[in-house]
């Protein structure tokens, strides 16, 4: 059976691309698409989304420079046929996620219900602090003025 969308992978569709083996760096770690865009300091599914939606040999040359720059000094080979390779790994036409690389929020509808849930909850506190704080405040300022101290029943 398949899970519905809110609780399949992220972006299961990028994750061959993500996943897939640069090489290994000067550490003898083995680089991946996503460590490699995550040491760059990229998002990956945004950056893998945006790169499946260019062509094979844009998305190539947008690669070369993440491999290049994440490769602690390692050399792997002929960049641009690893490059090359890997991108005929990305599925045309990813969903980008719903954070984009400009860092704002989109708002779709799965999302707007938890903010519309988000804002009713932050209202709700606010109302329920508030008039709990001027009860308070009338008990307080009835004490100051008849000096009496509250009676045990």
């Amino acid at each position: 059976m398949a899970l519905r969308t809110p609780f399949s992978p992220m972006h299961s569709d990028l994750n061959a691309f993500l996943f897939a083996e640069i090489g290994e760096d000067k550490a003898g770690l083995v680089l991946t698409v996503v460590s490699a865009m995550a040491r760059s300091g990229l998002d990956p599914w945004v950056e893998a989304a945006r790169l499946s939606a260019l062509s094979p040999r844009a998305a190539a040359q947008m690669l070369v420079p993440v491999i290049n720059g994440s490769s602690n000094g390692a050399n792997f080979g002929d960049v641009e046929a690893i490059a090359d390779r890997l991108v005929r790994l990305l599925p045309k036409g990813a969903t980008a996620p719903v954070i984009r690389a400009t860092g704002k929020l989109m708002v779709t509808p799965s999302n707007a219900a938890w903010m519309v849930c988000l804002v009713l909850a932050v209202a709700f506190l606010a109302w329920t602090m508030t008039d709990r704080s001027a009860t308070v405040d009338e008990g307080a300022a009835r004490l100051a003025t008849n000096g009496d101290t509250p009676r045990r029943p």
